[in-house]
Protein backbone atom coordinates (compact mmCIF):
# COMPACT_ATOMS: atom_id res chain seq x y z
CA UNK A 1 0.00 0.00 0.00
CA UNK A 2 1.27 3.43 -0.87
CA UNK A 3 2.45 5.45 2.11
CA UNK A 4 0.76 8.80 2.51
CA UNK A 5 2.65 11.53 4.33
CA UNK A 6 1.80 15.03 5.52
CA UNK A 7 4.76 17.19 6.52
CA UNK A 8 4.44 20.54 8.28
CA UNK A 9 7.30 22.83 9.23
CA UNK A 10 7.03 25.96 11.34
CA UNK A 11 9.90 28.43 11.62
CA UNK A 12 10.38 30.67 14.62
CA UNK A 13 8.44 33.87 14.11
CA UNK A 14 6.09 32.48 11.43
CA UNK A 15 6.06 30.47 8.22
CA UNK A 16 9.29 30.39 6.27
CA UNK A 17 9.49 28.57 2.93
CA UNK A 18 13.13 27.40 3.13
CA UNK A 19 12.52 26.17 6.68
CA UNK A 20 9.40 24.29 5.66
CA UNK A 21 11.39 22.66 2.91
CA UNK A 22 13.63 21.04 5.52
CA UNK A 23 11.23 18.06 5.74
CA UNK A 24 9.22 18.35 2.53
CA UNK A 25 12.43 18.22 0.48
CA UNK A 26 13.27 14.78 1.82
CA UNK A 27 12.79 12.99 -1.51
CA UNK A 28 14.52 9.70 -2.29
CA UNK A 29 14.23 10.00 -6.07
CA UNK A 30 15.84 13.45 -6.10
CA UNK A 31 18.60 12.54 -3.65
CA UNK A 32 19.53 9.02 -4.81
CA UNK A 33 22.90 8.91 -6.53
CA UNK A 34 22.36 5.43 -7.96
CA UNK A 35 19.82 2.62 -8.05
CA UNK A 36 21.34 0.46 -5.31
CA UNK A 37 19.36 1.66 -2.31
CA UNK A 38 18.55 4.82 -0.38
CA UNK A 39 16.12 5.75 2.39
CA UNK A 40 15.21 9.36 3.15
CA UNK A 41 12.73 9.95 5.93
CA UNK A 42 9.96 7.38 5.49
CA UNK A 43 10.61 6.77 1.77
CA UNK A 44 12.92 4.17 0.20
CA UNK A 45 14.11 3.47 -3.32
CA UNK A 46 16.54 1.08 -4.99
CA UNK A 47 17.12 -2.63 -5.42
CA UNK A 48 18.90 -3.11 -2.06
CA UNK A 49 18.04 -2.37 1.56
CA UNK A 50 19.94 -2.69 4.85
CA UNK A 51 18.69 -6.27 5.29
CA UNK A 52 18.87 -7.37 1.68
CA UNK A 53 22.02 -7.08 -0.44
CA UNK A 54 22.42 -9.89 -2.97
CA UNK A 55 20.46 -12.19 -0.68
CA UNK A 56 22.45 -11.26 2.44
CA UNK A 57 21.97 -8.76 5.23
CA UNK A 58 24.68 -6.12 5.41
CA UNK A 59 23.25 -5.13 8.79
CA UNK A 60 23.47 -8.64 10.27
CA UNK A 61 26.97 -8.99 8.82
CA UNK A 62 28.04 -5.95 10.84
CA UNK A 63 28.79 -3.56 7.98
CA UNK A 64 27.24 -0.39 9.38
CA UNK A 65 28.53 3.17 9.42
CA UNK A 66 27.35 6.40 10.99
CA UNK A 67 28.40 9.28 8.73
CA UNK A 68 31.19 7.13 7.34
CA UNK A 69 32.55 5.91 10.71
CA UNK A 70 32.39 2.22 11.70
CA UNK A 71 29.58 1.33 14.09
CA UNK A 72 28.62 -2.14 15.34
CA UNK A 73 24.84 -2.28 15.55
CA UNK A 74 23.01 -4.14 18.29
CA UNK A 75 19.84 -2.03 17.98
CA UNK A 76 18.30 -0.22 15.05
CA UNK A 77 19.22 3.45 14.88
CA UNK A 78 15.87 5.09 15.52
CA UNK A 79 14.42 6.83 12.48
CA UNK A 80 13.60 10.03 14.38
CA UNK A 81 17.28 11.03 14.55
CA UNK A 82 18.36 9.76 11.11
CA UNK A 83 17.90 11.83 8.01
CA UNK A 84 18.78 9.08 5.53
CA UNK A 85 20.56 5.78 4.99
CA UNK A 86 22.43 4.71 1.88
CA UNK A 87 23.43 1.25 0.66
CA UNK A 88 26.98 1.33 -0.69
CA UNK A 89 27.81 -1.73 -2.77
CA UNK A 90 30.00 -2.35 -5.80
CA UNK A 91 30.79 0.79 -7.75
CA UNK A 92 28.88 3.03 -5.35
CA UNK A 93 31.28 2.00 -2.55
CA UNK A 94 34.17 3.85 -4.23
CA UNK A 95 35.47 6.46 -1.81
CA UNK A 96 34.41 4.39 1.20
CA UNK A 97 37.54 2.94 2.79
CA UNK A 98 37.64 -0.80 3.46
CA UNK A 99 34.33 -1.92 1.89
CA UNK A 100 32.71 -5.26 2.78
CA UNK A 101 31.46 -8.20 0.67
CA UNK A 102 27.80 -7.58 1.53
CA UNK A 103 28.07 -3.83 1.11
CA UNK A 104 27.97 -0.92 3.55
CA UNK A 105 24.93 0.72 5.15
CA UNK A 106 25.75 4.34 5.99
CA UNK A 107 23.44 6.46 8.19
CA UNK A 108 23.34 10.25 8.25
CA UNK A 109 22.02 11.97 11.37
CA UNK A 110 19.73 14.96 11.28
CA UNK A 111 21.29 18.40 11.13
CA UNK A 112 19.98 21.81 12.16
CA UNK A 113 19.91 24.50 9.48
CA UNK A 114 20.33 28.22 9.72
CA UNK A 115 16.94 28.94 11.31
CA UNK A 116 14.94 27.34 14.15
CA UNK A 117 12.42 24.90 12.73
CA UNK A 118 9.81 22.58 14.22
CA UNK A 119 8.79 19.86 11.73
CA UNK A 120 5.77 17.60 12.17
CA UNK A 121 5.27 14.59 9.94
CA UNK A 122 2.21 12.34 9.97
CA UNK A 123 2.34 9.12 7.93
CA UNK A 124 -0.23 6.50 7.09
CA UNK A 125 1.44 3.46 5.62
CA UNK A 126 0.94 -0.24 5.23
CA UNK A 127 -2.55 -1.39 6.27
CA UNK A 128 -3.31 2.08 7.68
CA UNK A 129 -0.58 1.89 10.28
CA UNK A 130 0.20 5.44 11.38
CA UNK A 131 3.13 7.30 12.85
CA UNK A 132 3.77 10.81 14.06
CA UNK A 133 7.29 12.29 14.10
CA UNK A 134 8.30 15.69 15.52
CA UNK A 135 11.75 17.24 14.95
CA UNK A 136 12.88 20.50 16.51
CA UNK A 137 16.02 21.85 14.80
CA UNK A 138 17.60 24.63 16.86
CA UNK A 139 20.75 26.50 15.71
CA UNK A 140 22.65 28.41 18.39
CA UNK A 141 24.81 30.97 16.68
CA UNK A 142 26.83 29.82 13.69
CA UNK A 143 28.67 26.93 15.34
CA UNK A 144 26.14 24.95 17.41
CA UNK A 145 23.13 23.00 16.22
CA UNK A 146 20.70 20.90 18.25
CA UNK A 147 17.96 18.49 17.15
CA UNK A 148 15.30 17.20 19.55
CA UNK A 149 13.12 14.39 18.18
CA UNK A 150 10.20 12.17 19.17
CA UNK A 151 7.92 9.70 17.40
CA UNK A 152 4.83 7.57 18.01
CA UNK A 153 4.26 4.50 15.84
CA UNK A 154 1.34 2.13 15.40
CA UNK A 155 2.67 -0.50 12.98
CA UNK A 156 0.50 -2.98 11.12
CA UNK A 157 1.92 -6.04 9.35
CA UNK A 158 0.80 -8.21 6.45
CA UNK A 159 -0.01 -11.09 8.83
CA UNK A 160 -2.56 -9.02 10.74
CA UNK A 161 -0.15 -8.60 13.65
CA UNK A 162 0.82 -5.18 14.93
CA UNK A 163 2.97 -3.31 17.44
CA UNK A 164 3.31 0.03 19.20
CA UNK A 165 6.55 1.99 19.51
CA UNK A 166 7.67 5.20 21.21
CA UNK A 167 10.87 6.72 19.83
CA UNK A 168 12.98 9.63 21.07
CA UNK A 169 16.40 11.18 20.60
CA UNK A 170 18.66 14.22 20.45
CA UNK A 171 21.66 15.37 18.44
CA UNK A 172 24.16 18.12 19.23
CA UNK A 173 26.77 19.39 16.78
CA UNK A 174 29.55 21.83 17.62
CA UNK A 175 32.09 23.43 15.25
CA UNK A 176 34.62 25.00 17.62
CA UNK A 177 36.88 26.12 14.75
CA UNK A 178 36.77 25.92 10.99
CA UNK A 179 37.41 22.39 9.73
CA UNK A 180 36.43 20.66 12.99
CA UNK A 181 33.02 19.23 13.90
CA UNK A 182 32.05 17.36 17.05
CA UNK A 183 28.76 15.42 17.23
CA UNK A 184 27.01 13.73 20.12
CA UNK A 185 23.72 11.86 19.86
CA UNK A 186 21.28 9.66 21.71
CA UNK A 187 18.41 7.71 20.19
CA UNK A 188 16.15 5.12 21.77
CA UNK A 189 12.78 3.46 21.47
CA UNK A 190 10.46 1.29 23.53
CA UNK A 191 8.05 -1.28 22.16
CA UNK A 192 5.07 -3.06 23.68
CA UNK A 193 2.46 -5.56 22.56
CA UNK A 194 4.40 -6.32 19.38
CA UNK A 195 2.73 -9.39 17.93
CA UNK A 196 4.58 -11.97 15.86
CA UNK A 197 2.93 -14.03 13.14
CA UNK A 198 3.23 -17.79 13.79
CA UNK A 199 5.65 -19.83 11.66
CA UNK A 200 4.14 -22.85 9.89
CA UNK A 201 5.92 -26.16 9.24
CA UNK A 202 3.99 -28.47 6.95
CA UNK A 203 3.80 -32.28 7.01
CA UNK A 204 5.53 -34.01 4.10
CA UNK A 205 5.71 -30.76 2.16
CA UNK A 206 1.97 -30.54 1.63
CA UNK A 207 0.50 -27.12 0.95
CA UNK A 208 -2.28 -26.30 3.45
CA UNK A 209 -5.56 -24.90 2.31
CA UNK A 210 -5.79 -21.10 1.97
CA UNK A 211 -6.43 -19.06 5.12
CA UNK A 212 -8.07 -15.67 5.61
CA UNK A 213 -5.56 -12.92 4.94
CA UNK A 214 -4.78 -10.18 7.43
CA UNK A 215 -6.25 -12.13 10.36
CA UNK A 216 -3.93 -12.62 13.31
CA UNK A 217 -4.27 -16.10 14.78
CA UNK A 218 -1.54 -16.08 17.41
CA UNK A 219 -2.06 -15.85 21.15
CA UNK A 220 -2.90 -12.32 22.33
CA UNK A 221 -0.53 -12.60 25.27
CA UNK A 222 2.38 -13.98 23.20
CA UNK A 223 4.03 -10.70 22.23
CA UNK A 224 7.30 -8.81 22.59
CA UNK A 225 8.10 -5.96 24.95
CA UNK A 226 11.41 -4.22 25.45
CA UNK A 227 13.57 -1.23 24.64
CA UNK A 228 16.64 -0.26 22.67
CA UNK A 229 19.07 2.64 22.45
CA UNK A 230 22.13 3.97 20.64
CA UNK A 231 24.37 6.79 21.73
CA UNK A 232 27.80 7.99 20.77
CA UNK A 233 30.18 10.72 19.70
CA UNK A 234 31.77 11.62 16.38
CA UNK A 235 34.72 13.86 15.65
CA UNK A 236 35.86 14.95 12.19
CA UNK A 237 38.66 17.36 11.43
CA UNK A 238 40.57 18.58 8.38
CA UNK A 239 44.05 20.07 8.77
CA UNK A 240 45.31 21.01 5.35
CA UNK A 241 45.86 17.72 3.51
CA UNK A 242 45.26 15.65 6.65
CA UNK A 243 41.86 14.33 7.68
CA UNK A 244 40.85 12.68 10.96
CA UNK A 245 37.61 10.83 11.65
CA UNK A 246 36.79 9.11 14.93
CA UNK A 247 33.74 7.72 16.67
CA UNK A 248 32.76 5.77 19.77
CA UNK A 249 29.33 4.17 20.13
CA UNK A 250 27.16 2.14 22.50
CA UNK A 251 24.26 0.09 21.15
CA UNK A 252 21.84 -2.13 23.12
CA UNK A 253 18.69 -4.08 22.28
CA UNK A 254 16.63 -5.93 24.91
CA UNK A 255 13.49 -8.02 24.74
CA UNK A 256 12.22 -7.99 28.29
CA UNK A 257 9.50 -10.43 27.32
CA UNK A 258 9.82 -12.68 24.27
CA UNK A 259 7.42 -15.11 22.60
CA UNK A 260 7.41 -16.87 19.27
CA UNK A 261 4.64 -19.17 18.05
CA UNK A 262 4.81 -21.96 15.49
CA UNK A 263 2.85 -24.90 14.12
CA UNK A 264 4.35 -28.29 13.30
CA UNK A 265 3.06 -31.10 11.12
CA UNK A 266 0.41 -29.00 9.38
CA UNK A 267 -1.54 -31.13 6.88
CA UNK A 268 -3.49 -30.23 3.74
CA UNK A 269 -6.50 -29.24 5.87
CA UNK A 270 -4.41 -26.78 7.88
CA UNK A 271 -4.41 -28.88 11.05
CA UNK A 272 -1.19 -29.20 13.02
CA UNK A 273 0.20 -28.90 16.52
CA UNK A 274 0.49 -25.45 18.12
CA UNK A 275 3.48 -24.33 20.22
CA UNK A 276 4.71 -21.13 21.86
CA UNK A 277 8.28 -20.50 22.99
CA UNK A 278 8.69 -17.99 25.83
CA UNK A 279 11.74 -16.24 27.25
CA UNK A 280 12.85 -13.09 28.99
CA UNK A 281 15.84 -10.73 29.10
CA UNK A 282 17.07 -11.55 25.60
CA UNK A 283 19.74 -8.87 25.19
CA UNK A 284 22.55 -7.79 22.91
CA UNK A 285 24.87 -4.90 23.74
CA UNK A 286 27.86 -3.61 21.80
CA UNK A 287 30.56 -1.01 22.35
CA UNK A 288 32.39 -0.10 19.15
CA UNK A 289 34.33 2.60 17.38
CA UNK A 290 36.92 3.65 14.86
CA UNK A 291 39.91 5.98 14.59
CA UNK A 292 40.97 6.86 11.04
CA UNK A 293 43.66 9.19 9.71
CA UNK A 294 44.11 9.96 6.02
CA UNK A 295 46.41 12.07 3.86
CA UNK A 296 45.43 13.58 0.52
CA UNK A 297 48.12 14.06 -2.12
CA UNK A 298 47.35 15.99 -5.31
CA UNK A 299 49.49 15.43 -8.39
CA UNK A 300 48.01 17.28 -11.35
CA UNK A 301 44.96 15.30 -12.56
CA UNK A 302 45.72 12.55 -10.03
CA UNK A 303 44.47 12.56 -6.44
CA UNK A 304 45.93 10.01 -3.99
CA UNK A 305 44.68 9.24 -0.53
CA UNK A 306 46.55 7.15 2.04
CA UNK A 307 44.84 6.07 5.24
CA UNK A 308 45.28 4.04 8.40
CA UNK A 309 42.41 2.82 10.52
CA UNK A 310 41.82 1.14 13.87
CA UNK A 311 38.42 -0.45 14.57
CA UNK A 312 37.19 -2.35 17.60
CA UNK A 313 34.04 -3.83 19.07
CA UNK A 314 33.04 -5.63 22.26
CA UNK A 315 29.71 -7.46 22.10
CA UNK A 316 27.82 -9.27 24.86
CA UNK A 317 24.68 -11.25 23.99
CA UNK A 318 22.42 -13.20 26.32
CA UNK A 319 19.78 -15.40 24.72
CA UNK A 320 18.01 -18.75 24.89
CA UNK A 321 16.64 -20.48 27.97
CA UNK A 322 13.26 -20.61 26.26
CA UNK A 323 10.35 -22.51 27.77
CA UNK A 324 7.88 -24.35 25.52
CA UNK A 325 4.09 -24.49 25.72
CA UNK A 326 2.35 -27.26 23.75
CA UNK A 327 -1.30 -26.42 23.00
CA UNK A 328 -2.02 -29.60 21.07
CA UNK A 329 -3.94 -29.84 17.78
CA UNK A 330 -4.98 -26.54 16.18
CA UNK A 331 -5.95 -25.17 12.79
CA UNK A 332 -3.84 -22.46 11.16
CA UNK A 333 -5.60 -19.22 10.30
CA UNK A 334 -8.23 -19.71 13.00
CA UNK A 335 -7.91 -17.61 16.18
CA UNK A 336 -7.85 -20.00 19.12
CA UNK A 337 -7.06 -18.20 22.35
CA UNK A 338 -5.67 -20.33 25.17
CA UNK A 339 -5.06 -19.37 28.80
CA UNK A 340 -1.53 -18.20 29.43
CA UNK A 341 0.41 -21.08 31.00
CA UNK A 342 3.03 -20.70 33.67
CA UNK A 343 6.30 -20.85 31.73
CA UNK A 344 9.62 -20.70 33.58
CA UNK A 345 12.54 -19.78 31.31
CA UNK A 346 15.86 -21.48 31.95
CA UNK A 347 19.42 -20.19 32.05
CA UNK A 348 20.52 -18.14 29.06
CA UNK A 349 23.48 -18.66 26.77
CA UNK A 350 26.37 -16.20 27.14
CA UNK A 351 27.87 -15.10 23.85
CA UNK A 352 30.77 -12.62 23.90
CA UNK A 353 32.71 -11.29 20.92
CA UNK A 354 35.78 -9.09 20.87
CA UNK A 355 37.32 -7.93 17.62
CA UNK A 356 40.08 -5.47 16.75
CA UNK A 357 41.07 -4.58 13.19
CA UNK A 358 44.08 -2.68 11.90
CA UNK A 359 43.98 -1.49 8.31
CA UNK A 360 45.81 0.53 5.67
CA UNK A 361 44.28 1.78 2.46
CA UNK A 362 45.12 3.57 -0.77
CA UNK A 363 42.78 5.37 -3.17
CA UNK A 364 43.52 6.96 -6.52
CA UNK A 365 41.34 9.08 -8.74
CA UNK A 366 42.74 10.04 -12.12
CA UNK A 367 40.29 12.56 -13.57
CA UNK A 368 38.24 11.15 -16.45
CA UNK A 369 40.51 8.12 -16.75
CA UNK A 370 40.48 5.66 -13.85
CA UNK A 371 39.88 5.03 -10.16
CA UNK A 372 41.62 2.57 -7.83
CA UNK A 373 40.81 1.47 -4.28
CA UNK A 374 43.06 -0.91 -2.29
CA UNK A 375 42.91 -2.02 1.33
CA UNK A 376 44.60 -4.52 3.65
CA UNK A 377 43.29 -5.42 7.11
CA UNK A 378 44.57 -7.58 9.92
CA UNK A 379 41.79 -8.54 12.31
CA UNK A 380 41.89 -10.30 15.67
CA UNK A 381 38.57 -12.06 16.34
CA UNK A 382 37.63 -13.84 19.55
CA UNK A 383 34.27 -15.41 20.37
CA UNK A 384 33.32 -17.24 23.58
CA UNK A 385 29.99 -19.08 23.87
CA UNK A 386 28.83 -20.57 27.17
CA UNK A 387 25.74 -22.76 26.77
CA UNK A 388 24.15 -23.76 30.10
CA UNK A 389 25.36 -27.18 31.16
CA UNK A 390 28.17 -27.32 28.59
CA UNK A 391 31.80 -26.31 28.41
CA UNK A 392 32.71 -22.88 27.06
CA UNK A 393 33.38 -22.92 23.32
CA UNK A 394 36.13 -20.53 22.29
CA UNK A 395 36.75 -19.46 18.71
CA UNK A 396 39.72 -17.40 17.57
CA UNK A 397 40.71 -16.17 14.16
CA UNK A 398 43.37 -13.75 12.94
CA UNK A 399 42.91 -13.55 9.17
CA UNK A 400 44.31 -11.12 6.65
CA UNK A 401 41.46 -9.41 4.78
CA UNK A 402 41.69 -7.33 1.65
CA UNK A 403 39.79 -5.31 -0.91
CA UNK A 404 40.73 -4.18 -4.41
CA UNK A 405 38.61 -2.28 -6.92
CA UNK A 406 39.48 -0.80 -10.29
CA UNK A 407 37.32 1.39 -12.53
CA UNK A 408 38.14 2.55 -16.05
CA UNK A 409 36.21 5.47 -17.56
CA UNK A 410 36.42 5.17 -21.40
CA UNK A 411 33.57 7.68 -21.87
CA UNK A 412 31.57 10.03 -19.69
CA UNK A 413 28.62 7.62 -19.69
CA UNK A 414 30.37 4.27 -19.32
CA UNK A 415 32.48 2.78 -16.53
CA UNK A 416 34.23 -0.59 -16.68
CA UNK A 417 34.61 -1.94 -13.18
CA UNK A 418 36.09 -4.95 -11.39
CA UNK A 419 36.49 -5.65 -7.68
CA UNK A 420 37.21 -8.30 -5.10
CA UNK A 421 36.62 -8.13 -1.36
CA UNK A 422 37.46 -10.49 1.48
CA UNK A 423 35.74 -10.00 4.82
CA UNK A 424 35.01 -11.60 8.17
CA UNK A 425 31.30 -11.16 8.91
CA UNK A 426 28.83 -12.23 11.57
CA UNK A 427 26.31 -14.85 10.47
CA UNK A 428 23.42 -14.03 12.81
CA UNK A 429 21.59 -16.41 15.16
CA UNK A 430 19.14 -19.26 14.70
CA UNK A 431 15.45 -18.24 14.93
CA UNK A 432 13.35 -19.09 17.97
CA UNK A 433 11.56 -21.98 16.23
CA UNK A 434 14.77 -23.74 15.11
CA UNK A 435 16.13 -26.90 16.73
CA UNK A 436 18.82 -24.70 18.32
CA UNK A 437 16.86 -21.48 18.99
CA UNK A 438 19.01 -18.40 19.48
CA UNK A 439 22.27 -20.22 18.75
CA UNK A 440 24.91 -17.96 17.19
CA UNK A 441 26.70 -19.11 14.08
CA UNK A 442 30.46 -18.57 13.83
CA UNK A 443 31.71 -15.61 11.82
CA UNK A 444 32.30 -16.48 8.19
CA UNK A 445 34.88 -15.37 5.69
CA UNK A 446 33.37 -14.24 2.45
CA UNK A 447 34.16 -12.39 -0.73
CA UNK A 448 32.57 -11.15 -3.90
CA UNK A 449 33.52 -9.76 -7.27
CA UNK A 450 31.62 -7.51 -9.65
CA UNK A 451 32.48 -6.23 -13.10
CA UNK A 452 31.29 -4.24 -16.06
CA UNK A 453 28.29 -2.29 -14.76
CA UNK A 454 27.24 0.96 -16.41
CA UNK A 455 27.60 4.01 -14.19
CA UNK A 456 24.14 5.08 -13.02
CA UNK A 457 24.70 8.60 -11.77
CA UNK A 458 27.21 10.97 -10.18
CA UNK A 459 30.90 11.29 -10.89
CA UNK A 460 31.87 8.43 -8.55
CA UNK A 461 34.85 10.32 -7.20
CA UNK A 462 34.23 9.61 -3.55
CA UNK A 463 36.74 12.28 -2.56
Amino acid sequence: MRRLALALALAAGGWHAPAAAQRTAENTVREAEDGFGKSVGSESIGIYASGEVRGFSATEAGNNRIEGVYWDRAATLTAVITRESTTRVGLSAFGYPLPAPTGIIDYELRRAGGKPVVSVQLNSGEYLGTDLVVDAAIPIGDRIGINLDAGLYDDQYVSGAGGRFVSYGAIARVRPVDGVELTGFYGGYSFADEEQAPTIFTADGRVPRPIVRRRFFGQDWADWTGQAFNYGTLAKATFGKWQVAAGAFRSRFARDEYHTAFYRGVDANGVGRSFVLAGEDQTTASTSGEMRVSRLIEDGPRRHRLLVSLRARDVAARYGGLATADFGPATIGVPDQRPRPLLVPGDRTRDDVRQTSYAIGYELRWTRLLELNLGLTRTDYRKAVAVPGAAIVLERDRPWLWNAAFALLPTERLTLYAATTRGLEESGIAPGNAANPGAAHPASRGGCALRLPRRLAGDGSGF
